[in-house]
This record gives C-alpha cells, sequence and structure tokens, in this order.
C-alpha cells in the first residue's frame, strides 16, 4: 500500500509539472496599455488627424474659465519649420464662446460626429500632408492701443524624422490615423498614434504587442471623446469664409439658440405595419433638454447609411423645451430602410451634430429607441413621449443594472420583459416636467421562462459498462444462492449421468 501510495504521489507530480510546461505563464501574454490623453496646463492641441478628413481637438486645461475665446487664434504653416524661407501661414479666429475648465472645442474639415464636446464648428486651414505647424496664438489689447502677439502650444508635424509628429502616413495610406496627446514626463508631452474605428468615430484604439501578441487596445481619454449619440453641450457653427480673415466669422446657428444643448435623436420606427403604409407611420423623434424652446430652423435631419435623404426644417420650426416631438415621413419625405439604417441631426451648414446607433433587422411596428446611453428594440413605441423600453425578448437573467452616465437622455424609461400579457400595457402618461433633470436610469432585464435544454443520448459503451458492473455486483451480492444452484445443477447432472 505504501509502495502505490508513492507511485500515485510520484504520478501526480509528474502530471503537474507536464502541465505547467504546456500551460504558458499569464505574464507572458500581459500587455502594455496605451497612454491616456493628456494635455499641458494650458490651452492645449488635445487631438489632431493630419490626413484625409482633417479635425482638431483644443482642450481648456488653463485651470480657469476662458471667457471669450476669440482672443485665440490657430495660425498655420505649410512646413514643419515655420521660420523656413518661402513658407506660406493662415490664420482661423476661434468662435466666441465660454469655454469652462476641461470643456473642450472641435473644429473639423467634413461633417463628423461631435464627440460631445463643448463646442463644435468648422475647421478652416488645410493641414499639409508632407509638413505643418501649427500653434494657439492670443491677440490682446495693450495700453499703447497695439495687439500683443502671444505664441502657445503648438504641434509640429511631418512625413519624415523631423517635427513633434514623425513619419506622417499620407491620407491614401492610413485614411483613419490620428494623434492624440500623453504625458511622457513632467511638462514633456507626446503625440500616440491611433485608429478611428470606422463604426464609430469617436472609439480610439491603440496597436499593442508584447510576448509576441498584439492586440487593439481603446486608451483612457478622460471623458473627452464620448459615444456618437451623445450631443455635445454647445454647437457653434462657423461659416465657411476665408481662412484668412482678419476679422472673427459668423455664426449659423439661429440666435435663440446660442449656448443651448443641442437636441437628441431618441427614437425611430423603421418599419411599422399597423397602417400599411410606410410613407406615412414611419417618424424620427427629437428631445430638448434644454428648458427653453430650440429654434430648429435650417437644422436638417439625415437618413441612411449608403444612400442618403436629408430633410430640412423650414423657418420657425421650434421644439419646446423638457419636450420630445416625433417627425413622421408624411411631413419629412424621409424613408427610413428596415435593416441597417441610421438617423443624423445636422446644422445648417451641414456638420453632423448628432446621429443615432446603426440598426439592424426592423421587425414590424418595433421602435429603435435611445435609454440610458444605449440603444434598444421596443415593441412599445411612444412617439412624442418618454420612451418605455419592452424588449421582444429577454436576452438575459434576472438582473439589475442600473446606468449613471451624465450623458444619458433626460427620460422616464422603463425596460420590460414581453413574457407576459401585463408587460405589454400601455405606458401611463408622463409630463414633461418630469424630465427636467438627468438622472441616472435604472434597466430591468427579465429573462423569460425557463428553456428545456435538448437531452444528449447516452452512448452505448456507457450503458454495457453500466450493465456489466450491475451484473458483476449482483455476482458478488448473491454469490451464496449462485453456489448452492450450481452445486444442485451439478449433482442434477452427475445422476442423469
Amino acid at each position: 500500500m505504501g509502495f502505490m501510495n508513492r507511485l500515485l504521489k510520484l504520478g501526480l507530480a509528474g502530471l503537474i509539472g507536464v502541465v505547467l510546461a504546456v500551460v504558458p505563464s499569464a505574464t507572458s501574454y500581459a500587455l502594455a496599455t496605451p497612454p491616456p490623453l493628456a494635455v499641458p496646463a494650458q490651452l492645449a492641441i488635445a487631438e489632431v488627424k493630419i490626413t484625409g478628413d482633417e479635425f482638431l481637438v483644443i482642450q481648456n486645461n488653463s485651470g480657469t474659465n476662458i471667457a471669450d475665446l476669440s482672443q485665440y487664434w490657430l495660425e498655420g504653416f505649410n512646413n514643419v519649420n515655420p521660420l523656413a524661407a518661402g513658407v506660406s501661414s493662415s490664420t482661423q479666429q476661434l468662435p466666441a464662446v465660454n469655454l469652462a475648465v476641461g470643456q473642450s472645442v472641435m473644429l473639423s474639415a467634413v461633417a463628423r460626429p461631435t464627440c460631445a464636446v463643448a463646442v463644435a464648428g468648422k475647421l478652416n486651414l488645410s493641414l499639409s500632408d508632407s509638413g505643418g505647424f501649427l500653434e494657439i496664438v492670443q491677440l490682446t489689447p495693450v495700453a499703447s492701443g497695439a495687439v500683443s502677439h502671444l505664441p502657445g502650444d503648438s504641434v509640429s508635424w511631418s512625413s519624415s524624422t523631423a517635427g513633434q509628429i514623425t513619419q506622417v502616413p499620407s491620407s491614401t495610406k492610413d485614411p483613419q490615423g490620428m494623434y492624440y496627446r500623453y504625458q511622457v514626463a513632467t511638462n514633456s508631452f507626446g503625440w500616440q498614434l491611433a485608429d478611428q474605428d470606422t463604426a464609430n468615430l469617436c472609439q480610439l484604439s491603440v496597436v499593442i504587442t508584447s510576448g509576441g501578441t498584439t492586440l487593439k487596445q481603446s486608451p483612457s481619454l478622460e471623458g473627452l471623446l464620448s459615444a456618437a449619440d451623445s450631443a455635445p453641450s454647445t454647437i457653434v457653427s462657423l461659416a465657411a469664409d476665408d481662412s484668412t480673415a482678419s476679422s472673427p466669422v459668423g455664426s449659423s446657428l439661429p440666435p435663440a439658440d446660442e449656448g443651448l444643448i443641442v437636441p437628441e435623436i431618441t427614437e425611430l420606427l423603421p418599419n411599422p405595419s399597423s397602417s400599411g403604409d410606410d410613407t406615412v407611420a414611419e417618424y424620427i423623434e427629437l428631445y430638448n433638454s434644454n428648458d427653453q424652446p430650440f429654434d430648429l430652423s435650417s437644422f436638417s435631419l439625415r437618413a441612411g447609411t449608403t444612400v442618403l435623404h436629408s430633410y430640412t426644417f423650414p423657418p420657425g420650426t421650434s421644439l419646446p423645451g423638457q419636450a420630445f416631438s416625433a417627425y413622421y415621413a408624411v411631413v419629412t419625405g424621409l424613408s427610413l430602410i428596415n435593416s441597417g439604417g441610421r438617423v443624423s441631426l445636422l446644422d445648417p451648414l451641414g456638420n453632423e451634430l448628432i446621429s443615432s446607433a446603426t440598426y439592424g433587422s426592423a421587425k414590424d411596428d418595433q421602435a429603435w429607441a435611445l435609454a440610458s446611453g444605449n440603444w434598444y428594440w421596443t415593441i412599445s413605441p411612444t412617439p412624442g413621449a418618454p420612451n418605455v423600453i419592452i424588449q421582444p425578448m429577454a436576452t438575459t437573467a434576472n438582473s439589475l443594472v442600473t446606468t449613471t452616465s451624465p450623458l444619458a437622455v433626460s427620460k422616464t424609461t422603463k425596460v420590460k420583459s414581453a413574457t407576459t400579457p401585463k408587460a405589454a400595457k400601455a405606458p401611463k402618461a408622463v409630463t414633461t416636467k418630469s424630465t427636467k433633470a438627468a438622472k441616472p436610469k435604472t434597466v430591468l432585464a427579465a429573462s423569460s421562462a425557463a428553456v428545456a435544454l435538448p437531452q444528449r443520448p447516452i452512448h452505448a459503451s456507457v450503458l454495457a459498462l453500466v450493465a456489466g458492473l450491475a451484473l458483476l455486483y449482483g455476482a458478488y451480492e448473491y454469490r451464496t444462492d449462485l453456489s448452492n444452484q450450481l452445486f444442485k445443477l451439478r449433482r442434477q447432472f452427475t445422476t442423469r449421468r
């Protein structure tokens, strides 16, 4: 017995050794994390996309609110060395808005999601792919009547090894590539190449390789970028006039909208079946979270992903404060496709301010609705009213999930299971006053009844083994009786012989 125990212990130790030798250590697969976004302590350039669809993000990290951002200008040069001979330059004044501490302004050459920045506008400067220099300049009057020219934060780049950003690829080689700022050491900052998700341009990823494993990881952007379906705080669209303008550019927003939060797209009905006519019953719902009306004059709704159709709101169109409004296809003429569609809200200059998430296949009379920052299918459409999410199928076990995102829609939102008749009741009327404050949402996801799993057949060899063991046990248990019966059979056989 002692020998057997020692043998078993040796065998077990050997097996453990083999397993440890075969399974690699966890540290060999540990990937480094991409550096988080960080900017110098001033009005600083936080992100820049130099090629393709150019854009620029500037963050107020000065420690104090900037009451008038228009005292700052952007000055761009078409060479990594702004003092080189034959270099040309252009300037653009920043919009006349209040930029609080930590807030950001995005300037983009084309229409794109604003990614929840505080201010969004037109980028009139052109960033040269081969090399350039961009600087923030503060212009302030002095006692003598002249203007003080105070250089601020800057960034330089080139397709060679010169500048802060080097080896910049051409737009044809890397159309999604952009750069964001990160801290290298005290008072030292570098630029990290990142890739934009083609499905969500607000989502970035960095390629990390360690231990022979390559993976894309999302960097920490410290709240600067968020979901594309979240409205920015304030929109100031700049006029697309000459980039060398010496006077402040004008705003294309209706005067009543200055400083207001842009409405959110909160619900779509792509496939209504009750009316039998999609061109009448389809609708797009907007929500105005401001206390005062939002003037939608010259704003546009755009539907589609490949083939785009737009509807421009006529002058005088107003969305009341703290209210939802559904815009039906019979008025807008917009047709929502039944699979793979999305809707965007554009400012009067055509810049994309906000968009819905792209939906999949739309079932009859199911609405694509926003709740707690996420999009759901619901069998209870609520045009012009707070969303009630009644899921067509339960997908998770009974659980309670609380979302506390400050960017969630300011709506009373319920999520129910559609497995019982009670869950299909129409929502009670809710006054718009109850939606004034943006509160954390509680999402209750209830599963349907337990589903019976298919039974796997028992293998014949298993049955044979069980039967053999049963016979052996029976033979052992009744060995005395079997011995007597064998003895009797032998006597009878002997007597007959």
